[in-house]
């Protein structure tokens, strides 16, 4: 499948199914039902967003001249990584603390993907939020699971003020202002924060962000 990057949620899942039937194929990884087992069905956390992030690493793999000659079940373990680097998430429980959700993506890592859990352990870890140091040095595959875990907003049918409410007021149940152009303005910022220090998603996110957030700027 030709991969785009302004896709539809429908596009994604029928990606998601291609994947994750080659991975049940190659591996006996049953992708779904790992996720389901665990699924707390959050407003954000959720499948949707396991999918879209899968989508978006898949995309970014198929594009990288970095991955052209590496082997395609390094590729598959950075793709099963995305997909399950919030299995098991927690959501208001575990607010303010991605360290103890990263925790238990480990555990079901441990429990359910064998012999690949110790590397999966390592790439999930990644993706904690707010990352524990800008001056790492991020290969790659880091700067890929970063950055697809934050590209949801591009889909092209997603409801982008249902995105970040269901995230801030219905997971996390922080307080936002009542006022829906304060809100997203604040979320533009979060963004622009991001882009700043992730030169992957700022060369997508300068490209679409007046699209994605114009009518609240």
């Amino acid at each position: 499948m030709k991969v785009k990057f302004i896709v539809t949620k429908e596009i994604i899942r029928k990606r998601f199914e291609e994947i994750a039937q080659d991975i049940k194929n190659r591996y006996n990884i049953d992708l779904e039902a790992v996720y389901d087992k665990y699924d707390n069905h959050l407003p954000y956390h959720n499948k949707e967003h396991a999918e879209a992030v899968l989508y978006y690493a898949d995309y970014f793999l198929q594009k990288s001249h970095a991955f052209i000659n590496t082997s395609i079940r390094y590729k598959n373990l950075i793709r099963i990584a995305a997909y399950l680097h919030d299995v098991g998430h927690q959501g208001l429980k575990n607010k303010g603390k991605d360290n103890l959700n990263i925790q238990i993506a480990k555990h079901i890592m441990e429990k359910e993907i064998k012999p690949y859990s110790l590397i999966l352990q390592d790439y999930i870890a990644l993706t904690e939020f707010p990352y524990p140091s800008n001056f790492v040095f991020l290969d790659m595959k880091a700067k890929i699971l970063r950055t697809a875990d934050m590209c949801q907003i591009f889909i092209k049918d997603i409801d982008i003020y249902k995105l970040c409410y269901d995230l801030h007021k219905n997971e996390l149940q922080n307080n936002i202002p009542e006022d829906e152009k304060s809100f997203m303005q604040q979320q533009y910022q979060f963004y622009e924060s991001i882009a700043k220090d992730n030169k992957l998603f700022k060369q997508y996110f300068n490209q679409h962000k007046n699209k994605i957030f114009n009518k609240w700027l």
